[in-house]
């Protein structure tokens, strides 16, 4: 895990280690991993910097002109959490990082980040 300088994202990762240390999941499975430990670790993060900033997977309109033209550049809409409580499943399910599209060729988009690769959408859900 590559968390360079950023102390909040650290404790993020801190805090999945104290969970796999526990036997909560099992970081080389999956098992038992879900969006609760991911709530646990984002709180803790945000605990730390009072703030919650990131790309929505959700943006509507991803396809049109302008937004093509921000994210081709680089310049992602942000969503900011800037209440505790408003760390949530469904926050942590809207989260998105930037990727490729298959569908227009030179697009970047934001994608869902969670549920990790592997595990399914109901299994992440479920804790």
């Amino acid at each position: 895990m590559y968390v360079g300088n950023d102390t909040a994202l650290t404790l993020h990762e801190v805090k999945h280690g104290g969970q796999n240390a526990r036997g909560e999941y099992n970081i080389g499975t999956g098992q038992g991993y879900g969006v609760n430990d991911e709530v646990a670790a984002y709180k803790a993060q945000y605990s730390f910097d009072g703030k919650f900033i990131y790309n929505s997977h959700n943006i509507k309109d991803q396809g049109n002109i302008l937004n093509q033209t921000l994210f081709k550049s680089g310049i992602f809409p942000t969503t900011t959490i800037s209440n505790i409580s408003s760390v949530n499943a469904n926050m942590v399910n809207d989260i998105g990082v930037s990727a490729q599209s298959p569908r227009i060729p030179g697009f970047i988009g934001v994608i869902p980040l969670y549920p990790p690769e592997g595990i399914p959408d109901q299994q992440f859900n479920s804790n």
